[in-house]
């Protein structure tokens, strides 16, 4: 009896402890998406995402697969794919998938949790229009590899059904669709140029969202709807041409109105 007393007190004890702690030693969703500085880090890493070598990193290695096809040797990481000896497993179709989808959870790990920030709610939704740009900007790149691809926006939450993720492919249109819909959302919310100020130089504008817009819908040969999207962004002003071309590829073109849009790598 005196043992089972014992026993009985102890769970009684333990029981009365708060387990639900958050780490002190490492960040957690419970202490994280509070403030603007947890805000811009989680941001930074959707945009970072696209210096992947299977994002845009090694993007000019895709210029071997068009008419201006260099190189053959056996260390030529194309090669397979110019001889059409590739397959499904083939480093660059799996790697570029898992890359491009990486993206995407992330800018979905945003738009899930940004709701909590400490901010006004044109903060929130200035966050909200960047993780949906990027998003759309990985969709596209998606569908321009691979034509339709399952989609999952913000309802689906990684950590939770991570095993039961077997959404079908959807159609190139539909795929299109989620595009031209996230660009609209950050049309919508995103500044201007020079909104971010010279210290965020490289962030999402609403001309980049316009011209991404734009341009799916060249590649749904909906060249009328293109070009009166295309025609906000000339009248708007902010975007001439560089006065020479060669330098444009160099720092201070990177930066000039031209670039509409251009992943940052300093």
């Amino acid at each position: 009896i005196g043992k089972s007393l014992l026993l009985a007190s102890a769970i009684s004890v333990c029981g009365c402890i708060d387990l639900d702690r958050y780490p002190h030693d490492k960040l957690s969703k419970g202490t994280f998406w509070r403030t603007t500085d947890q805000a811009d880090q989680a941001i930074a890493g959707v945009y970072s995402q696209l210096r992947n070598s299977f994002v845009y990193g090694r993007y000019f290695a895709f210029d071997c697969l068009g008419g201006v096809c260099s190189g053959t040797s056996a260390d030529n990481s194309m090669t397979s794919v110019i001889y059409g000896t590739y397959s499904a497993s083939y480093a660059w179709v799996t790697n570029r998938w898992t890359a491009l989808y990486e993206g995407i959870a992330r800018a979905n790990l945003v738009i899930q949790n940004i709701v909590n920030l400490d901010a006004s709610e044109d903060v929130i939704s200035r966050y909200v229009g960047e993780a949906k740009f990027l998003r759309a900007l990985y969709y596209f790149e998606l569908a321009n590899t691979y034509g339709g691809v399952p989609v999952y926006d913000e309802s689906v939450v990684v950590a939770e059904s991570y095993n039961d993720m077997m959404e079908p492919r959807k159609s190139l249109e539909e795929v299109y669709d989620q595009v031209i819909a996230d660009c609209d959302a950050a049309i919508a919310s995103l500044p201007d140029e020079g909104g971010w100020g010279d210290a965020m130089h490289g962030r999402a504008t609403r001309s980049a969202a316009l011209a991404l817009k734009g341009k799916t819908l060249l590649y749904e040969w909906k060249y009328e709807e293109a070009s009166e999207v295309f025609a906000e962004i000339i009248s708007s002003g902010r975007h001439e041409l560089y006065p020479d071309y060669g330098e444009l590829f160099k720092p201070g073109g990177d930066a000039s109105s031209e670039m509409i849009f251009a992943v940052q790598n300093l």
